[in-house]
């Protein structure tokens, strides 16, 4: 047997030395943002005054996270925190505490873990004094619709099992804007997230 031959059988042996954790983990499907889908959900009333458009959020926290989303125009960009608030032109008078917000989590060590359970502890355990009125679960996300004291509440949550981190999307208004949250949910069903 040649020096090549026995080379060979040695890497086929051992996999050339690949384990299968070392595979990358598979690249999320690129999804479509629908900003008119979007805006077709916001409430008459608001039409001209909450206008969505695709907006990418670069949230600069030691790795350069990039994000589109469809987000209110004219509302400011936090980019370390990867929200949206209304600017200071606005003419709706928004909750103090009104915003929409993107971004992932590991929840301690980035590495693979029991991803609902972890986001269950950190996103929505939170809620649960509030009223509940939608709480959806499939194996791989959650999303949350729920009032509490003054205001209410979208959250949404995915993940794919072998990943290293989950990602959010939430949006929180003032109780008496809770109409506009059914155009914040379809915003964040389809978010663009960093490989």
């Amino acid at each position: 047997m040649t020096k090549l031959a026995i080379t060979c059988a040695l890497l086929a042996a051992v996999g050339c030395g690949k384990k299968a954790e070392d595979k990358p983990a598979a690249k999320a499907p690129e999804v479509k943002i629908d900003v008119a889908a979007v805006n077709a959900l916001v409430p008459a009333d608001l039409k001209d005054k909450l206008v969505f458009e695709e907006r990418t959020i670069e949230r600069d926290r030691g790795d350069d996270e990039t994000f589109k989303v469809a987000a209110p125009k004219g509302w400011e960009l936090d980019a370390m925190f990867g929200s949206f608030k209304p600017g200071s032109g606005q003419t709706v008078n928004w909750h103090f505490f009104t915003k929409m917000s993107v971004g992932t989590n590991c929840d301690g060590r980035c590495e693979p873990k029991k991803w609902a359970e972890v986001a269950d502890k950190v996103d929505f355990a939170q809620f649960a004094k509030g009223t509940i009125v939608k709480d959806e679960k499939t194996a791989t996300s959650r999303a949350m619709l729920v009032d509490l004291d003054d205001q209410s509440h979208y959250v949404r949550a995915w993940w794919t099992d072998d990943s290293r981190r989950y990602y959010t999307c939430r949006a929180q208004v003032g109780a008496e804007h809770k109409a506009t949250l059914a155009a914040f949910e379809k915003a964040c069903s389809a978010v663009q997230v960093p490989e």
